[in-house]
């Protein structure tokens, strides 16, 4: 009988928390600075993070949530897989996401690109301060009031919506953040067109955006 290998059931190591990191981020095609901003953190400590250095178990767990795993994934004891049921578990994982070329919001047209979509919308304001979730909470339930009658209203009250939305964003934004926006094709069977909304600090070179491949993973 031939003995098959396996993984351990313990707590990852620096240097293998690192590996695995490195292993989800480039199946994924982001960039270092894209999980950084996924998991709010900054860019140096996915530089340490994947050379092996040691880091907290609360930036642990947001970068667990990053990649969308269980918050507790990379802090408990696991079961450490053998590399090649990590790669298998990394494909998997890389099946959610997608990214997509990430767009300045700084127009009304830009608004009006957004809302005539019409299918799916994702508003994420999980970077701003928690002082401002109520604000973004507010603009999420506006932005959606609009867009079950985007399709109904005349011309001159989309550009109203428009031009109010625009406002809004701008309020959010404030001196520290700007808003990005994306809109791409879900996968099938919905294979809808997903309009994306995000706010990132002025410090950070966002591109491209992060968004779930299919409709039912969406979290936002």
């Amino acid at each position: 009988m031939v003995e098959t290998k396996r993984g351990e059931f313990r707590k990852l190591t620096a240097e293998e928390f690192g590996t695995m990191v490195t292993m989800f981020r480039k199946a994924l095609d982001w960039k270092q600075i894209n999980l950084a901003h996924e998991a709010g953190i900054d860019e140096r400590t996915i530089q340490r993070i994947e050379a092996g250095h040691p880091v907290s178990d609360d930036t642990r767990r947001r970068i667990a949530k990053a990649f969308k795993l269980p918050e507790d994934e990379f802090t408990k004891p696991t079961y450490v897989p053998t590399e090649e049921e990590a790669r298998a578990r990394v494909a998997e994982v890389a099946e959610r996401f997608v990214l997509v070329e990430a767009r300045p919001l700084r127009s009304a047209r830009d608004l009006e690109e957004i809302l005539s979509v019409g299918h799916a919308f994702l508003i994420d304001g999980t970077q701003l301060p928690d002082e401002m979730q109520g604000e973004i909470a507010g603009f999420k339930d506006v932005f959606h009031d609009w867009t079950w009658i985007y399709s109904d209203i005349t011309h001159i009250e989309r550009l109203e919506a428009c031009n109010s939305l625009l406002k809004d964003v701008v309020r959010i934004s404030g001196n520290d953040f700007h808003a990005l926006f994306a809109i791409y094709d879900a996968a099938k069977p919905s294979g809808f067109k997903v309009a994306a909304i995000t706010f990132v600090r002025h410090d950070r070179e966002i591109t491209q955006l992060v968004l779930p491949r299919r409709l039912e993973n969406l979290q936002f």
